[in-house]
């Protein structure tokens, strides 16, 4: 799967496939909107969920790195830290 064919597919088959074969890696809340992040082979998905109606209101789609970083600030690194330093 490529990052452009992911972005021309139905917003339907695109959340079958995140479910079926995405390895989520964390969420944040963005005003009304609990954005999930997972990654699916060389790219990155955003599922955006509109909260007030409980269902996904679109996706997108990266694979730059700099788009990763509202993520960052919530990955605790503490232990690996803490047995790094030890």
């Amino acid at each position: 799967m490529e990052l452009n064919v992911f972005n021309t597919m139905p917003k339907m088959a695109q959340q079958e496939l995140v479910l079926a074969q995405g390895t989520f890696l964390g969420e944040r809340n963005d005003g009304p909107f609990r954005i999930m992040l997972y990654q699916l082979e060389n790219f990155y998905v955003e599922v955006h969920f509109f909260n007030l109606y409980n269902k996904v209101a679109f996706f997108s789609a990266f694979d730059t790195v700099e788009a990763l970083e509202p993520y960052l600030e919530t990955i605790d690194i503490s232990g690996v830290l803490q047995e790094a330093l030890s």
